[in-house]
């Protein structure tokens, strides 16, 4: 399966990159007319959702791919609590993005108006999206550590990628469709480095 692990490094934030980018534009979240109105496009809301939830699932297949490159590391060994996290992580996000692709329409299709779902959004969503964020963004900071533990990730990549990962993470709590263009961005510029990384290090 590590051999895989560059691969699904790249395909996580590439397909969040299509998924976010199909969702249409949320100015502001927090005004449910708006988020009412973006979800007529069904068609480009379900999608896009769909593709950004399947982005998280293959995170967490990346993760799992990645810590068994690194159990053959002397100093990789013991990371399986990060792989764990992220996993966690990764179904919140699956959760979260699920139901937001979901429950507006499907709430139409039941004969309610789409804004009933934002107006009925409670804190058990946020809070699956929050726990999500932290549990993601340590579960990869503890994994990039032990990238650069064992020499995987060098240079200036020692730094931009743990604070690249928070950075991800403290965008997703911006309430507009510009803050996902955010995370999805942050998330190319994080995870395509290392999978060039351990593509390099599986050659030498």
């Amino acid at each position: 399966m590590h051999r895989s692990a560059p691969f699904w490094l790249a395909a996580f934030p590439t397909n969040l990159l299509v998924g976010v980018f199909t969702i249409p534009v949320v100015a502001d979240y927090a005004d449910h007319e708006l988020a009412a109105a973006a979800v007529d496009s069904t068609l480009r809301w379900y999608v896009g959702h769909l593709i950004s939830a399947l982005a998280f699932a293959v995170a967490a297949i990346a993760a799992m791919a990645l810590w068994s490159r690194l159990a053959q590391v002397e100093r990789g060994r013991g990371g399986a609590w990060a792989a764990a996290l992220v996993v966690i992580g990764a179904c919140c996000h699956v959760f979260g993005l699920g139901a937001d692709g979901v429950g507006p329409i499907a709430t139409g299709v039941g004969g309610g108006a789409p804004q009933m779902y934002f107006d009925g959004l409670g804190v058990q969503l946020v809070a699956v999206f929050v726990t999500g964020a932290a549990a993601f963004a340590l579960g990869w900071i503890g994994l990039i550590r032990m990238l650069v533990a064992a020499r995987i990730v060098r240079g200036w990549r020692r730094w931009w990628l743990p604070v690249g990962v928070v950075l991800m993470a403290a965008a997703e709590a911006i309430p507009s469709g510009w803050g996902l263009y955010l995370v999805a961005t942050l998330a190319a510029t994080v995870w395509l480095p290392i999978s060039n990384s351990l593509a390099t290090a599986s050659d030498t």
